[in-house]
C-alpha cells in the first residue's frame, strides 16, 4: 500500500508547540520551585530558613528533572541562593502572590511554581500553581495524585511516584508557560537606559556592541545623551524591562560587572563596577 501525504509544517509546528512538545525560538524559561513537602505529619519548606541551604526534596528534584527535560531552565536554589536578608514575610510557609513574585525576583526567575507535595500511607499528591514573575499573575494551576497503597508502594518507590506526578504536571503546565513567555516576547518596547561609571567612551562602545550582538531580543540601540558621568541610550527590545535586565545582568558574556535599578518613571540605571 502506497500512501502519499502532504504535511503543512506550520500547522504541525503550532500543534506541537501548543502541546508543549516544541519550544519556540526563545531562551529557556527560568523556573524557581517554591514547593513544600508534607510527610509523616511534618511539613518542610526550604524558604522558612533559606540560610541553611537544605538539599532538594524528592518532590523538588522530580520537578527539576521533569521541567529540565522539556527545555526549561530550572533553578537549583542550593547552588544559587542570593546573599541577602530575608524578611519575615518571605519565610512564611503560606505565601501570598506578591511574596511569591518577590522570591522569583530574588532568583531572577521568570516563572515560580508554588504549592505543596503531600505523602501519606495511601497516596502521593501535588497541588501547584505557576506564577508569572513579571506580571504577577497566575499562568496555570493543577493537582495530580497517585496511589501508594499496600504492595503498590513496594513496586513503585516514592521517588518514582514523584517523577510520575512531576511529569504529568510538566505536561499540563508547559504549554501555558511557553505561551505566556511567547506573548511577552512579541511585545516591542522602547527602554530608556542610562549607563554610569564607565571609564571612557571605548567601554561604552563595547557595552553597546554587546547589547546589539549578544542580548537576545534587542532590536536597536540608539545613543541619546552624553553627560560627564553617564551616557543615555534608547533600547528597542522585544519583551519587557524585567526580561531585558535578566538577560543583560545574567549573560555569560557581560563585558564587565554591572548593577541595576529602575526609577519610578521607568528609566533603567546600569552602573558598571
Amino acid at each position: 500500500v502506497l500512501v502519499k501525504l502532504r504535511i503543512n509544517k506550520e500547522v504541525l509546528d503550532d500543534k506541537l508547540r501548543a502541546a508543549g512538545m516544541l519550544l519556540p525560538d526563545i531562551p529557556p524559561i527560568k523556573v524557581l520551585f517554591l514547593v513544600s513537602e508534607k510527610k509523616d505529619d511534618s511539613t518542610f519548606c526550604w524558604w522558612k530558613d533559606p540560610g541553611l541551604q537544605p538539599s532538594m526534596t524528592e518532590a523538588e528534584l522530580a520537578l527539576y528533572n521533569a521541567f529540565q527535560a522539556r527545555g526549561f531552565n530550572p533553578i537549583n536554589r542550593t547552588l544559587s541562593l542570593p546573599e541577602t536578608e530575608y524578611p519575615e514575610n518571605l519565610r512564611s510557609p503560606e505565601l501570598p502572590e506578591e511574596d511569591i513574585v518577590a522570591w522569583g525576583r530574588l532568583f531572577s526567575a521568570e516563572v515560580v511554581i508554588y504549592g505543596r507535595a503531600e505523602v501519606t500511607d495511601q497516596d502521593a499528591a501535588m497541588d501547584l500553581r505557576a506564577i508569572d514573575v513579571n506580571r504577577g499573575v497566575e499562568i496555570c494551576a493543577g493537582k495530580e495524585r497517585v496511589s501508594l497503597e499496600g504492595e503498590l508502594l513496594k513496586e513503585r518507590p516514592l521517588i518514582e511516584a514523584m517523577e510520575g506526578l512531576s511529569g504529568r504536571i510538566a505536561v499540563r503546565f508547559a504549554p501555558a508557560m511557553i505561551q505566556a513567555a511567547v506573548s511577552e516576547q512579541e511585545k516591542v518596547v522602547r527602554l530608556l537606559v542610562t549607563v554610569k561609571d564607565l571609564h571612557n567612551y571605548r567601554e561604552f562602545t563595547i557595552f553597546r556592541d554587546f547589547l546589539r550582538n549578544e542580548v537576545t531580543g534587542v532590536l536597536s540601540v540608539i545613543q541619546k545623551r552624553i553627560r560627564l558621568d553617564s551616557i543615555s541610550i534608547e533600547v528597542k527590545f522585544r519583551g519587557n524591562a524585567f526580561r531585558f535586565l535578566n538577560r543583560v545582568l545574567n549573560h555569560e558574556n557581560l563585558p564587565f560587572p554591572m548593577s541595576a535599578e529602575q526609577t519610578e518613571k521607568g528609566e533603567i540605571i546600569l552602573s558598571a563596577s
